[in-house]
């Protein structure tokens, strides 16, 4: 089995607390896009990703904020291949990440 490399996002020491339950409702986003997607409600798909893409600046997962920036505007496009893509590339991100507290 191929090992991926860890992918460590620093964050501050208050946010520390914050920052598993917020990931864990990006691992619940994962299923509510999938499941957005599968039933072609685009909406739901554009209105996650523009609540991911502000939480994500917020909390300091500058690559959360992008996915989020990137599905939004994908969902508004109707591109499903992409948002079926992104979706992979949050699944895969949220497997690898690694806090390291400030």
């Amino acid at each position: 089995p191929q090992s991926r490399e860890r992918i460590a996002v620093n964050i501050s020491a208050d946010m520390a607390g914050l920052a598993p339950d917020f990931l864990n409702k990006r691992r619940q986003d994962v299923d509510k896009l999938r499941r957005a997607l599968e039933e072609e409600k685009l909406d739901s798909v554009r209105v996650i990703g523009k609540s991911m893409k502000g939480t994500g600046a917020i909390y300091g997962f500058g690559q959360i904020a992008e996915l989020g920036k990137s599905l939004e505007q994908a969902a508004l496009d109707e591109a499903t291949d992409t948002i079926q893509h992104l979706i992979l590339e949050l699944e895969e991100f949220l497997e690898r990440v690694e806090l390291v507290i400030d």
